[in-house]
C-alpha cells in the first residue's frame, strides 16, 4: 500500500483539499473548487486529478464532482494530520496567530518525517481539534465529526463555535479580535443579532458563513465532543454527533447519539458538575450516568444525594430524563455507584 511519503506534494495538497471539502457536511468538491481553493486553473486540475484517478486514488468524470477512494480517503487523513498538527504546533508553541499559519503550514507538512510528527502530538498532548476547530485525525486516521451547523443557519438561542474557516486571513485576525474563536459562547438573539460577553458582535454575512456552531453553551456542546473523540479513539473510526429528542423526535436538540460509519449508534450519556464533565459510553443498550458535587442539596424528597444521583442515572438510561420523577425511580440493581474520589457523587446505569 502506498504512503502518503510516496506521493508528490501537489498530489498530497489535492487530496488534501478533496477531503476538507466534505468534512463538514458540505457537497463534494468540483474542479472549479479545487481550482479555486489552490489558486490554479481548471486546465491544471483536470490534468492533475486524471492522475489521481488512474493512480486509484479518487474518482472523477468530466463534469461531476470529485470524491476519493478508500485509499484517497486513508492518505488524504495523513496529510490533514501533518498540517493541522503543525499549524497546532505554530500557534501553541511558536505563538503564531491563526491567521498566519496556513502558509507556513504548507511549507513543512510535505517536509516532515513520522517521527517529528509524532514529537509534535506527544508535546502538544494528542490534540483532536487545531486552532480553527477542525479535526485533527489521529496516527490511525480516525477522526470525530461534529455536526455543526452554520452561524448563518443557527436559530436564537446560546451556541458554541465548533469551527472558524480559515480561507481568509484578514477576517480570522478580525473574528481574533471579536474573540470569536471556537469554544466561545455567542448568543443570537430573536432578530439576529449576535451577543458575546454583553456586547453586540459586527458580524457580516460572510462572517455568519465561516462559523460553524454547536447548540447550548460551551460545557455542553464540548461534553459531545469529548464522547464522540473517546468513541472515535476507542473505534478506531470517524464519529459523527447527531440529536434526537425522545418527546417530538427532532434531530435539532434532545440527548445525543453518536454514529460509526456503519451507522451503528453506541450508547452514550454525559453528565456535568461544575466545570467537569463525565461520558459514558456502552456498545450496547441504554446508558445513564449522573454526576453531582458533593453538598449540593437533593431535591425534596430524595432520601440523599446518592440516591438523587443512582436515579437520575436511571432516568437517564430509561429515557425518561427530565420527563420522569427521579425521587420514584427504582433502585437496587439496576444502578451502580462509582467512586471518582472525594467531592464527587457519580453513578451509572445500564439497561439492556
Amino acid at each position: 500500500m502506498p504512503h502518503v511519503d510516496d506521493l508528490t506534494p501537489i498530489a498530497q495538497d489535492y487530496l488534501k483539499v478533496i477531503w476538507s471539502a466534505v468534512e463538514w457536511g458540505d457537497p463534494p468538491i468540483t474542479t472549479k473548487g479545487i481550482a479555486a481553493r489552490l489558486g490554479t486553473t481548471q486546465a491544471n486540475v483536470s490534468d492533475t486529478v486524471k492522475r489521481l484517478a488512474a493512480q486509484g486514488l479518487i474518482t472523477y468524470a468530466p463534469y461531476k464532482p470529485v470524491a476519493l477512494t478508500e485509499l484517497g480517503e486513508e492518505l488524504a487523513r495523513a496529510m490533514v494530520r501533518r498540517h493541522r498538527l503543525i499549524e497546532t504546533f505554530l500557534t501553541e508553541v511558536l505563538g503564531y496567530g491563526w491567521e498566519e499559519v496556513h502558509d507556513d503550514a504548507e511549507l513543512l507538512e510535505h517536509a516532515s518525517s513520522e517521527g517529528f510528527l509524532a514529537r509534535v502530538d506527544v508535546h502538544l498532548g494528542h490534540p483532536r481539534r487545531d486552532p480553527h476547530g477542525d479535526a485533527i485525525p489521529g496516527p490511525d486516521g480516525s477522526w470525530t465529526r461534529l455536526v455543526a451547523p452554520l452561524l448563518a443557519d443557527a436559530g436564537p438561542g446560546t451556541h458554541t463555535v465548533a469551527r472558524v474557516a480559515d480561507t481568509d486571513p484578514e477576517q480570522l485576525a478580525r473574528l481574533s479580535d471579536l474573540g470569536v474563536v471556537p469554544g466561545v459562547a455567542l448568543t443570537v438573539d430573536d432578530e439576529g443579532a449576535v451577543r458575546s460577553g454583553g456586547g453586540v458582535l459586527a458580524l457580516d454575512a460572510d462572517d455568519h458563513a465561516a462559523i460553524r456552531v454547536l447548540p447550548e453553551g460551551p460545557r455542553f456542546a464540548w461534553g459531545e465532543a469529548d464522547a464522540a473523540t473517546l468513541l472515535a479513539d476507542l473505534a478506531g473510526e470517524p464519529v459523527a454527533i447527531e440529536h434526537l429528542c425522545p418527546a417530538c423526535g427532532s434531530d435539532r436538540h434532545g440527548r445525543p447519539v453518536l454514529r460509526l460509519a456503519d451507522g451503528s449508534r453506541p450508547a452514550v450519556s454525559i453528565a456535568h458538575a461544575g466545570e467537569l464533565t463525565l461520558v459514558g459510553l456502552a456498545q450496547s443498550g441504554r446508558l445513564g450516568v449522573d454526576l453531582e458535587e458533593a453538598g449540593s442539596a437533593p431535591p425534596p424528597g430524595t432520601a440523599s444525594l446518592v440516591d438523587w444521583v443512582r436515579a437520575e442515572a436511571y432516568l437517564k438510561a430509561s429515557g425518561e430524563g427530565l420527563r420522569g420523577d427521579a425521587a420514584s425511580a427504582p433502585r437496587g440493581t439496576r444502578w451502580h455507584g462509582l467512586d471518582l474520589g472525594p467531592g464527587l457523587v457519580a453513578a451509572w446505569c445500564w439497561l439492556a
